[in-house]
């Protein structure tokens, strides 16, 4: 009966200490984007907001050192500026895409400091003009982009992390043009801890 015991014992230790190298975290948050545009341009405005939403899964290799890689739906709009070329007629742009951001990250107690690389995946990319009505500009987007997030996060002693990220463009996102579209973003979200 002792060495079933033991067997059970040793069994549910190597369970929690292999649970422990693991870790997911779901999470929200808010973005701030800036998109580069010809010098002295003030077609469109190059500044917006976005949501996101996701997840991450990260393993520790050692105890203070582990990677991680995520899945992140981000939904982003910007507005056209009133003294545009177009005169007073409002639009907008939205902008939908799939992150994969793939990060090696280092814990000094609760703060983590994090970085690695983003590829992103187009899924839409509308703009919205004075009348209401929807028109596709995805033929003139790249479907994939890639940016060279960083950043830190602080886990609460509750479940809770805070992140904070900045994500450096390293390509183009737009196929034609005398001009490079890029966008540089910063993100805060929120993350439960599993």
């Amino acid at each position: 009966m002792k060495k079933i015991f033991m067997v059970i014992a040793m069994a549910v230790a190597a369970i929690t200490a292999n649970a422990q190298q693991f870790r997911i975290t779901p999470h929200l948050g808010l973005g701030w984007m800036h998109f580069s545009q010809p010098s002295g341009s003030d077609d469109v405005k190059n500044q917006g907001f976005a949501f996101l939403g996701g997840a991450e899964f990260e393993y520790y290799l050692t105890e203070k050192f582990g990677v991680s890689a995520g899945l992140d739906y981000v939904f982003s709009r910007s507005d056209k500026d009133k003294d545009s070329m177009y005169g007073d007629d409002w639009m907008y742009y939205q902008h939908s895409y799939l992150n994969i951001p793939v990060l090696a990250q280092y814990h000094f107690g609760s703060l983590a400091v994090k970085a690695g690389v983003q590829p992103a995946f187009l899924i839409s990319a509308d703009y919205h003009d004075a009348k209401g009505d929807t028109h596709s500009e995805k033929d003139g987007y790249k479907s994939f982009s890639l940016s060279l997030p960083v950043g830190l996060s602080y886990d609460f002693k509750f479940p809770l992390t805070l992140d904070l990220r900045y994500a450096i463009p390293l390509t183009k996102q737009n196929k034609e043009g005398d001009f490079d579209v890029k966008q540089t973003t910063v993100a805060l979200t929120f993350g439960y801890r599993f």
